[in-house]
């Protein structure tokens, strides 16, 4: 399984993503400093040769358009963010029933952003808001059956509170908080201080030109 490394602590030692130990991995903060990690674990977990799907409503995928062209698919829009998420749980749901082959690639949901998902109740309307209800359903049951049939969830939000509307939540998760300065990391245990990796794309985009999916 990937491990994808996205920071440092001040002591030198590595901060990694390791799905077999945390199935989600979610990052809070502000939109500009959040895109740095994920880029980071997104550019390993296609590497690796897993499939990833992104959802970006806000920033239309722009923060991760190095890997546009590997990933599975790609939603801006609300109606496609929905049609993503209940492929990946069709997808959960088949590997629930077939069983999970040794050699099969995981899943990988990155949704950016994920507030946007969330029922806006002085803005939305009633087909959005139904919309938003089974889309927090499905993406919670993901989140919660998901990592015991190699299909795990990236998520961004501007804070931790949001994530607390979806069904399931807080799922099991490696949380990285962003601020302007630091990030803090709870691992489940403690509280860990790191400097934020910059990760390249050009270098990522190097890297995933050689890529080829399974």
């Amino acid at each position: 399984m990937t491990t994808a490394p996205f920071g440092r602590l001040r002591s030198g030692k590595a901060i990694a993503y390791r799905p077999e130990d945390d199935h989600t991995f979610v990052v809070c903060g502000p939109a500009d400093r959040v895109k740095d990690p994920v880029r980071a674990v997104l550019g390993a977990v296609l590497n690796d040769g897993h499939h990833a799907h992104l959802i970006d409503l806000v920033g239309g995928g722009k923060a991760m358009q190095f890997a546009a062209k590997h990933l599975t698919s790609t939603a801006t829009t609300i109606d496609e963010a929905k049609a993503t998420i209940d492929t990946v749980f069709a997808e959960v749901a088949r590997r629930r029933q077939d069983g999970l082959a040794d050699d099969e690639p995981g899943v990988y949901l990155t949704v950016l952003g994920v507030e946007s998902l969330l029922v806006d109740n002085t803005a939305d309307d009633i087909d959005v808001t139904s919309m938003k209800h089974s889309i927090a359903v499905n993406l919670g049951y993901i989140g919660v059956v998901g990592y015991d049939y190699g299909v795990h969830l990236i998520l961004t939000a501007e804070s931790d509170d949001q994530l607390h509307r979806f069904p399931g939540a807080p799922f099991q998760s490696l949380t990285a908080h962003m601020d302007d300065v630091d990030a803090v990391v709870n691992d489940g245990i403690e509280d860990v201080i790191f400097e934020p990796a910059h990760p390249n794309p050009d270098i990522l985009r190097d890297t995933l030109e050689t890529f080829r999916p399974i």
